[in-house]
């Protein structure tokens, strides 16, 4: 296995520039493909920064050419994250791809919600990758929100504490909401909303894997199961897989991820 060498890059989205990770295979000709990943959202991406950068280096070695990228308005790209939607980051990365020539399959590989908007985004023809490889994606954007959503219930008490119904409805009628520093817009809660795992087939001839993290042997989890399942009756190639690993997103503090990135990077060899 070869060494990564580090590229950063601020490039012009649709709105702001983002910026760009990208991590290249050290001493050789030429990438045998590309990875572009898809960050989790809110503090799970803070959670998975150091499996995300791991993984990165580890597929560089391996010969990939990886782009990592912070969505409009997250991570260190510009904007407010009051200012960005969903179509606006998908849109960003059509445009990011259509830049990029390079020879070998492009995986798209997403971790949490940014797994589920890749399925998202190719269930509806809005990219094309090769391969997509989705780490712990959200079953359910709407159910994912409103988790979320209950964050701000947490610090309310009595009669007047409300329901995630009553922020939702606060959130349609004043246009924005705050929780846990992170400001939610209409637009944007519409985009997430809308993934929906066990809906979002995708189109045959794209190789997907589901990969769930668990520190146990056995088969993946039955919710991984039963999307795979849906998607193979309806002719796309996907299975569902569990990994080495722990649920980082729940951690207060970092969990070890050398296994994890060992067993994801297996799939690709």
């Amino acid at each position: 296995m070869s060494r990564a060498r580090l590229e950063c890059e601020f490039w012009q989205g649709q709105k702001g520039a983002l910026y760009c990770q990208r991590y290249h295979p050290h001493d050789m000709t030429g990438p045998v493909g590309s990875v572009v990943m898809l960050p989790a959202f809110g503090e799970e991406s803070n959670k998975s920064r150091h499996l995300v950068s791991g993984l990165a280096r580890h597929l560089a070695g391996m010969g990939y050419l990886v782009h990592l990228q912070d969505f409009y308005g997250t991570g260190d790209s510009e904007g407010e994250l009051q200012d960005a939607d969903t179509e606006i980051w998908v849109q960003d990365l059509v445009d990011y791809l259509a830049g990029q020539d390079h020879a070998g399959p492009r995986v798209l590989m997403g971790f949490r919600l940014g797994a589920s908007l890749a399925a998202h985004w190719l269930a509806k023809r809005l990219v094309e990758p090769s391969r997509m490889v989705l780490i712990e994606p959200v079953g359910s954007g709407r159910r994912y929100l409103d988790q979320f959503l209950k964050l701000k219930l947490a610090g309310a008490f009595g009669p007047d504490a409300g329901t995630v119904a009553d922020l939702r409805g606060q959130l349609l009628a004043n246009g924005a909401l705050e929780v846990s520093g992170y400001t939610l817009t209409p637009p944007l809660i519409a985009g997430i909303d809308a993934t929906e795992l066990g809906n979002d087939c995708p189109p045959p001839g794209v190789q997907v894997d589901m990969c769930q993290l668990s520190s146990a042997e056995g088969p993946p989890a039955a919710r991984l199961k039963k999307v795979a399942e849906q998607w193979q009756a309806a002719g796309a190639q996907c299975r569902a897989l569990r990994v080495r690993g722990e649920a980082f997103w729940r951690q207060q503090e970092l969990v070890p991820v050398a296994d994890t990135i060992a067993d994801i990077g297996r799939l690709l060899e």
